[in-house]
């Protein structure tokens, strides 16, 4: 007695494990759906146009097409589908979401990730989870910031480094701010986001150490300093003495 099987191309399956939810993710889930597709054979629907209307092979070609455009709103959250459902080809579909999603757009998750990766931690797990867990941050990172020969992108890279550094040492407080200069489209520089953030950030929420800091360094430069301090203030001439004033 024979067995039926389900069809392998049929449309109701989910063929990727965490759906599509927004830039965050979109490389890991755009990498997992190339995979699968080209496993099928169907890799060449994400990056081809349909053939002429008129031509013999364009109802299979549609048929096959809108297999591959369900197996991709089945791996999307259903507000993400809803945007992209009136494409009527896969590519369509496929370069929308890449143009929406882009590397560029994902500067946030590049230093969510550079975040977790300075401060991971082994703990309680096992070397080997430890290991485990380290080297997946680190291929992610690979994803958004692939191996290249090309100057410019390395240099782009090398700030993004220095810039996540210099935002996860910032303390709690400074988060909402921290959360702004990453929603920008462009990638700022250490001075760019040291000085943007200076102008975002009140003066009364200078740290009193920067403030001790600043009060002790200005007062103890003499000759050869910056500045000396004021009438009233207990220096001046001759290094009077504290609290002494000056007719």
């Amino acid at each position: 007695m024979s067995t039926s099987k389900p069809p392998t191309d049929s449309a109701n399956i989910h063929i990727t494990t965490t759906k599509l939810n927004g830039a965050p993710n979109y490389l890991l889930w755009a990498r997992a759906v190339e995979v699968y597709i080209n496993a099928k054979g169907k890799l060449n629907y994400l990056t081809t146009e349909p053939p002429d209307a008129n031509a013999k092979e364009y109802g299979d070609w549609m048929t096959k097409n809108n297999t591959v455009l369900v197996w991709l709103w089945n791996s999307m959250e259903p507000s993400i589908a809803a945007n992209v459902m009136f494409h009527t080809t896969t590519k369509g579909e496929w370069d929308d979401l890449m143009q929406g999603n882009s590397q560029d757009k994902n500067m946030s998750r590049v230093y969510e990730l550079y975040e977790k990766i300075f401060n991971f931690k082994q703990g309680d797990n096992s070397l080997g989870e430890y290991y485990s867990a380290l080297k997946g941050m680190w291929e992610e990172l690979n994803l958004y910031q692939p191996i290249t020969t090309d100057l410019e992108r390395l240099k782009t890279q090398r700030t993004e480094f220095q810039v996540a550094k210099f935002l996860s040492g910032l303390n709690a407080d400074l988060q909402p701010v921290k959360s702004q200069l990453l929603a920008g489209e462009k990638v700022p520089s250490m001075n760019g986001a040291f000085g943007r953030i200076q102008r975002i950030v009140p003066p009364s929420s200078t740290s009193s150490k920067d403030n001790y800091a600043l009060v002790a360094s200005s007062g103890t430069r003499g000759h050869g300093g910056f500045s000396h301090r004021g009438h009233g203030l207990g220096g001046g001439h001759g290094g009077g003495r504290s609290g002494q004033s000056f007719d």
